[in-house]
C-alpha cells in the first residue's frame, strides 16, 4: 500500500491523515532500488518486504509516541501507526519476535 493509500485510509477511520507517521513507518523503504528491480525484472538484489523488519512491529509505539508525541495524542499516534501495519499484513499486528519466525516471513515477505 502506498503512502498516500495509506494516509486516506487513516483519514476515513480516524480523522487524520497522519502522513508523517505513514512515512516514519516506512522510512526504509528504499523506491529506487525498488523501481530498479521493476525495471530491470531482477529480484536478487533487493527484497521491497525487509524494510518493515525495522518499524512495522507493535514493539514500535514507544518510538512512534516519542517521535510525535509534538503533533498527536497517543490514542491516534497508536491507531494511525498500528493501522498501517494491519493493512500491511493483512489485518496481522505482528511482534518483534514474528521477523524470527521463518513461516511469519515466508506468508508475508515472499518476493
Amino acid at each position: 500500500m502506498k503512502i498516500h493509500e495509506h494516509a486516506a485510509r487513516t483519514k476515513k477511520l480516524y480523522g487524520v491523515k497522519g502522513v508523517d507517521i505513514h512515512k516514519w513507518v516506512d522510512q526504509y523503504f528504499n523506491k529506487w532500488r525498488f523501481w530498479l528491480v521493476l525495471i530491470t525484472e531482477n529480484r536478487s538484489f533487493y527484497n521491497p518486504y525487509t524494510h518493515r523488519h525495522h518499524l512495522h512491529y507493535k514493539e514500535a509505539l514507544p518510538l512512534a509516541i516519542e517521535k510525535f508525541k509534538h503533533k498527536y495524542s497517543e490514542d491516534i499516534i497508536e491507531k494511525v501507526l498500528f493501522q498501517h501495519i494491519r493493512d500491511d499484513y493483512h489485518g496481522y499486528l505482528p511482534s518483534k519476535s514474528d521477523f524470527n519466525d521463518p513461516e511469519f516471513l515466508d506468508k508475508y515477505h515472499r518476493w
